[in-house]
């Protein structure tokens, strides 16, 4: 389900601190299935992490030095006694505070959720909290059982579908893994498989090395990137990846990397990058440049 952009976006919700009477009515709506199942499986309940970390350290080590003061009183040592109940009792705080902590942590990500549901629906978007998660043609993509898709907006830009998510994936073992990235994806059909790196840029997700020839772009903006496409297409890729699509990709302040594969174009964010205006109105600009980009590229190569 995709919506276009209205013609006057509202970014209001992104700045609005919601109350506690509106979050438990935004996770008594996931309890009833309204945003899907994944939403309702991770947010209907609120976590216990703050109770079960309060648990482990304060109960579990609290346990353990009220033991060693209370063995300690019953030999008659009263000094090591003393010391055991100071040291129960500053396990227990920091047993709370902990808790107090995971909490607060669990409340700003639960509000971050609520204030981009508030986003989509006053501008008519399609969000799910947590989406089922489907494999794309990206190079960062899994559908393995430890994936996820978060904080997934969909809407249309020239026709094509659109979609701006977090894809994150672990892997137990010995050395446990994990990787994140938020990402944009628009679905155009027939595209030429390309990558694009940004110059001088860390953090955003690195799409898979293809080999061909390397030509370094310069955007509108002046930053630049190194674009790799197959030898065959280098002269569509190069006509796809104009100037002003160039130029997003490498603004400074919201630097991307970038792949076309599979019939769509990916371009992934840093895993941090945070929610705010700044950032939706950089994800709209760069949907509507792609799709900008494709139709001029489709009409100047035959």
């Amino acid at each position: 389900m995709t919506t276009t952009l209205p013609q006057h976006i509202d970014y209001q919700p992104l700045r609005a601190d919601p109350t506690a009477e509106e979050l438990a009515q935004l996770r008594s709506a996931m309890g009833a299935g309204e945003f899907g199942r994944p939403s309702r499986d991770r947010y209907a309940k609120k976590s216990r992490v703050g109770i079960a970390m309060a648990a482990t350290v304060g109960g579990f080590l609290g346990l353990i030095f009220g033991i060693m003061a209370l063995v300690a009183f019953v030999k008659g040592d009263k000094e090591d006694a003393l010391i055991g109940l100071w040291f129960t009792a500053g396990v227990a705080a920091i047993g709370l505070v902990c808790g107090w902590l995971a909490d607060r942590s669990e409340r700003r990500g639960f509000a971050a959720i609520w204030r981009l549901v508030g986003f989509a629906r006053a501008n008519g978007l399609h969000v799910e909290p947590e989406a089922k998660v489907k494999l794309l043609p990206g190079s960062i993509f899994t559908t393995k059982s430890h994936a996820s898709t978060s904080e997934k907006v969909s809407w249309t830009a020239g026709g094509h579908a659109v979609q701006a998510a977090v894809h994150h994936r672990a892997s137990g073992g010995a050395q446990a893994r994990s990787f994140t990235s938020r990402y944009l994806a628009v679905q155009l059909g027939d595209v030429p498989r390309l990558t694009f790196v940004t110059v001088g840029r860390r953090g955003a997700a690195r799409p898979a090395a293809i080999a061909g020839p390397e030509t370094t772009l310069t955007g509108d903006r002046g930053g630049r990137g190194t674009l790799t496409a197959l030898a065959a297409t280098t002269p569509a890729a190069r006509a796809f990846l104009t100037e002003e699509l160039a130029g997003l990709l490498t603004d400074p302040d919201h630097p991307c990397h970038a792949e076309a594969k599979g019939g769509w174009f990916f371009a992934y964010y840093p895993a941090n990058q945070k929610m705010d205006e700044a950032y939706w109105r950089h994800a709209f600009a760069l949907a509507d440049a792609v799709a900008r980009a494709h139709e001029s590229s489709t009409h100047s190569i035959p």
